[in-house]
């Protein structure tokens, strides 16, 4: 099977929490403003050539704490609740677990509000 999982997480996110810049990287951020980060860990097959387990990390950046934790709570939503057979260039969500978080982890970097969930997506390809 081949897409990029990472998009169809991204555009999933985008569509459910729209009023925050989501994207798989940092670029154009601004430190300070809410931003979610989305980072691929690991696929691996559940079914051959039918299923796949997508291990995601979402990394939600706010102004404060409290906005990084709500933040974090909105995308952790969205990815488990209102992601099952959501589907984006012919690939679909069949499942969703949450594997840890969110947990606060400053960001080194920025010094920034981070709060990281990581979670998988099962996807397949739609027929």
């Amino acid at each position: 099977m081949i897409y990029d999982p990472l998009k169809v997480a991204i555009e999933l996110l985008k569509a459910r929490v729209p009023d925050v810049p989501v994207s798989g990287d940092l670029v154009g951020h601004q430190t300070g403003s809410p931003r979610v980060a989305v980072s691929l860990l690991n696929i691996s097959a559940v079914i051959r050539n039918r299923l796949d387990r997508i291990r995601l990390d979402v990394h939600a950046y706010g102004p404060a704490k409290n906005a990084a934790l709500a933040l974090a709570m909105r995308t952790r939503h969205a990815l488990l609740n209102q992601s099952i057979n959501w589907s984006y260039a012919g690939v679909a969500i069949a499942d969703a677990s949450n594997d840890f978080g969110p947990q606060d982890i400053s960001d080194r970097t920025s010094r920034e509000h981070r709060f990281v969930v990581s979670l998988d997506l099962y996807m397949y390809l739609r027929s």
